[in-house]
This record gives structure tokens, sequence and C-alpha cells, in this order.
């Protein structure tokens, strides 16, 4: 069951404005820029794969303070929470570890 609202675009929409950095707390606390919304959007936009951006996946708080600041009204919230999922089937069916 996919958490990102259809009717909103997906990461292929960012402009790499870096508006969502701002209020994020996780760019605060580590100055990672791919930590942030804005870093997996340009790596899955290079051609990154899922287990790429596990770091990045899993270091989001989804506290959703990006979203109301993003001029292309990214769901970024309900796309991490997808891409997450995603990359555990796909860990699991490689017969990797659960990711901790």
């Amino acid at each position: 069951m996919p958490y990102a609202d259809p009717a909103r675009p997906g990461l292929e929409a960012c402009t790499g404005c870096n508006l969502c950095v701002l209020p994020c707390p996780v760019w605060h606390q580590t100055r990672d820029l791919s930590l942030t919304l804005r870093g997996r959007a340009t790596a899955l936009q290079g051609g990154a794969r899922l287990a790429d951006i596990e770091a990045s996946l899993s270091a989001c708080v989804l506290c959703g303070a990006c979203e109301p600041v993003c001029p292309a009204n990214i769901d970024a919230v309900g796309l991490t929470l997808d891409l997450r999922a995603d990359l555990v089937r796909t860990l699991t069916l490689l017969g990797c570890p659960a990711i901790e």
C-alpha cells in the first residue's frame, strides 16, 4: 500500500532549490545535504539505487517540515515511507538482513 499521495509530484519534480533544507532538523544537526530530501531527490535523479540512499532514508525523521516550503509540492513524508518500504522489500528479496 503506497503512502505517497498520487496526486502530488514525485522526487523527479525536485528543482534543487534547497528550500526544503532550511527547516530540516537532520540538516541542522549534520550539515550533510545527502541526508535531506534534496539529497535523496538529486541522487535518484542521477541514477542512484535505493541501497545508495539507505542512510538518507534512515536519517529522515518524517517531521514533514520540508513539505510546506517545497515549491514543487512534493509529498516528502509519503515518498520517504514508500522508498523505505521498497528498500526493505528489495533487501528481503536479495536475502540481506533487515535494516535496523
